[in-house]
């Protein structure tokens, strides 16, 4: 009985657990919120759009954000035809 007993108690403990982990959480890079800032800079910060931060961190209220909240940043979307170009040293742009 007592096997049993714990048998389902680690199971329950592992779907909980598990649950508790969303997509978003699951991030390549994490920024926590200041006092002061808004949705609109963060993703102008890190080169994504403030559409595109607020859906991938599940935002209800985009204009409603915490300090010390924990937002997942999405990989910025890259174009197909776009071609990086890593700059040397002792260039300039003229």
């Amino acid at each position: 009985m007592q096997n049993r007993f714990r048998f389902f108690f680690t199971l329950a403990l592992i779907l909980l657990l598990t649950a508790e982990v969303s997509p978003p959480a699951i991030a390549s890079r994490v920024y926590r919120v200041q006092p002061g800032d808004t949705v609109y800079q963060i993703a102008r910060w890190h080169g994504v759009s403030p559409a595109n931060l607020a859906a991938h961190n599940q935002l209800t209220r985009p204009d409603f954000i915490i300090p010390g909240q924990t937002l997942a940043i999405p990989e910025p979307a890259t174009l197909v035809d776009e071609k990086l170009y890593t700059v040397q040293s002792n260039e300039s742009l003229f």
